[in-house]
């Protein structure tokens, strides 16, 4: 089998467990929510189910993507083109670098403003901004050093 088919294979498998944790997730939701007693938090019981749906819905996408590439070797070879083509990597690398300096900017824009008026709040954006930082960092030392 060559690499690329182990890594559809393996990215299958991965579709497939996210799946089912999250449908395993999402009905012990329900369930806690209507054994507790009395009645359940919609609105937090509506969040909860629009995020599981979300996974599930990517999941399900994924999973028929992956196992479709399998079945018929032109997919897969296609999959395969697309994924390992220069400009859709260079396009991925700037979108992600992008990303990233947009969440930081927005990060550190929210936890000045939150500074006026909820100081709890400032906190648990400045420790995301550091989190969301020494990741960044860790990252960059080590594909600097590979």
């Amino acid at each position: 089998m060559d690499p690329f088919r182990k890594t559809i294979v393996r990215r299958l498998r991965l579709s497939l467990l996210v799946a089912v944790i999250g449908a395993l997730a999402a009905i012990a939701g329900i369930l806690y929510s209507l054994l507790s007693g009395g009645l359940p938090d919609t609105s937090v019981l509506s969040k909860s189910m629009g995020l599981f749906a979300g996974i599930e819905a990517v999941s399900i996408f994924r999973i028929l993507r992956y196992a479709r590439a399998l079945k018929t070797p032109d997919q897969l070879e296609a999959l395969e083109i697309a994924e390992k083509d220069e400009r859709n990597q260079s396009i991925q690398l700037r979108t992600c670098r992008s990303t990233l300096y947009l969440t930081l900017a927005l990060l550190g824009f929210g936890g000045i403003v939150c500074s006026f008026f909820n100081p709890a709040l400032f906190l648990i954006l400045g420790a995301i901004l550091i989190a969301v930082l020494v990741i960044f960092l860790a990252f960059w030392l080590y594909y600097r050093q590979h």
